[in-house]
C-alpha cells in the first residue's frame, strides 16, 4: 500500500547594500547579514551599525554572529525557559560575544552600537529577536503581518541599540509555534521600510515584495536568491533611501521525498543543512523506507533494512520529526 509524506524544508538567503550617502562620505557598509544552518535549526538574521560610530560595522558583524550561534545552540532552552530568563540569557549571551570583538578590536562597548534582527526555525518551532528598529515580517497564504515592528513603532533615525543602556529592556523576543500557512519570514533594516512598505489607517503593512522574496528562498538555492535580492537593493531599494540597506529571507520549501531527491546536489545539501554525502544517502533511504512501511517499524528492525547502526536511526527519526509535514496511507 505504501504512504505519501509531505516534507516542509527551510531555506534562506541574505544580502545587503551600501547606502547612497555612505558612497558619497566615504564610510563602509554598516549593515550585517547572516545565515546559519546548525543541529536542524535555520537562523537568518541582520544588523544595523550606528551611523554615528564610524566603526559600529564590526558590532554589527559580531551581533549577527552571536545570534545566529545562540538561536541555533540554544534553541531548545530559549524555546522553554520562562519568558523573562529566555531574554536574559540571548541578551547575555550577545553582549558576551559583542564586548569580546571590542576587546580584540581596541574598541568601547559604545563604539560597537549596531540594531539586531534574527529569526531562528526548526520544523513547527520558531524564535526570533528584534532590538531597535528594522522590522520583521511573517508570509503566509493569506499575505504578510508584522511579527516586529521598529522600537517605537515608526521608521526613523532614532533608535535603540543592543550595547545601548536600555538594550537589555530593549531585546524583544517572539517565540511558539509555525502555524500550518506560514510560507516564511523576512527580515529587514529600517534602510529598506519605504519600499517594502505601505502607510495606511495610521499603521505599516507588508508589501506584496515580501511575499515574493518568501517564494524566491523557497524555490531557488542560497546563492541564487542572496544575488536576486542583492541586485534589487543595489538597483531599486538603494535610489529611495541614502541609508544602507540590508534583508534575510527564510522560506519554507513544501516537497515529497522523490522531489528532494531530484533536486540538485548544492540545493538538497542547503535543505539538509550539510553537504555530507553519507547522511543524505542514509536519510533518503529512511524516506522511501518510511515511504514503503510507515511510522511504526521499530529501531532495531529499521537499522536492519537500512544497514545502520541503531543510534544513526534514532538522528534520523528525530531529525523526521521537524521536517516532515504529513504523512498518511496512499491511495490504493
Amino acid at each position: 500500500m505504501g504512504y505519501s509524506i509531505t516534507l516542509k524544508l527551510w531555506n534562506g538567503a541574505h544580502a545587503r547594500a551600501i547606502g547612497r550617502d555612505h558612497v558619497k562620505n566615504g564610510t563602509p557598509c554598516q549593515d550585517r547579514t547572516g545565515l546559519v544552518r546548525r543541529k536542524g535549526v535555520i537562523c537568518a538574521s541582520l544588523a544595523d551599525g550606528a551611523g554615528s560610530r564610524p566603526l559600529s560595522h564590526i558590532g554589527a558583524e559580531a551581533a549577527v554572529e552571536a545570534a545566529g550561534r545562540s538561536l541555533t545552540d540554544r534553541f531548545d532552552e530559549l524555546s522553554k525557559f520562562k519568558k523573562n530568563k529566555a531574554v536574559e540569557a540571548l541578551y547575555q549571551d550577545l553582549l558576551r560575544a559583542v564586548k569580546a570583538a571590542a576587546d580584540r578590536a581596541g574598541l568601547s562597548l559604545d563604539d560597537m552600537a549596531s540594531t539586531l534582527l534574527a529569526v531562528a526555525v526548526r520544523g513547527d518551532r520558531y524564535l526570533a529577536c528584534h532590538v531597535g528598529d528594522g522590522a520583521i515580517v511573517q508570509v503566509s497564504k493569506k499575505g504578510a503581518r508584522m511579527l516586529s515592528v521598529p522600537e517605537g513603532g515608526e521608521f526613523a533615525n532614532q533608535t535603540v541599540f543592543l550595547t545601548g543602556k536600555d538594550g537589555a529592556k530593549s531585546l524583544r523576543l517572539y517565540r511558539g509555534k509555525v502555524y500550518k500557512g506560514t510560507k516564511g519570514f523576512v527580515l529587514m533594516s529600517d534602510g529598506p521600510a519605504a519600499s517594502l512598505y505601505r502607510k495606511r489607517n495610521g499603521a505599516f503593512h507588508p508589501a506584496r515584495a515580501c511575499a515574493s522574496m518568501v517564494d524566491w528562498c523557497a524555490s531557488a538555492g542560497e546563492k541564487q536568491v542572496s544575488s536576486a535580492l542583492e541586485l534589487n537593493l543595489s538597483t531599486l531599494i538603494r535610489e529611495r533611501t541614502g541609508d544602507d540597506c540590508s534583508l534575510a529571507v527564510l522560506g519554507a520549501s513544501i516537497m515529497s521525498p522523490s522531489e528532494l531527491a531530484r533536486t540538485e546536489d548544492s540545493r538538497r545539501s542547503e535543505l539538509l543543512g550539510t553537504n555530507r554525502k553519507n547522511y543524505h544517502c542514509t536519510h533518503m533511504d529512511y524516506l522511501r523506507d518510511l515511504e514503503y512501511r510507515g511510522e511504526s517499524v521499530g529501531t532495531k528492525d529499521r537499522a536492519i533494512k537500512l544497514e545502520v547502526a541503531r543510534s544513526t536511526v534514532r538522528r534520523h527519526r528525530e531529525r523526521l520529526k521537524w521536517e516532515v509535514l504529513n504523512i498518511k496511507e496512499a491511495a490504493e
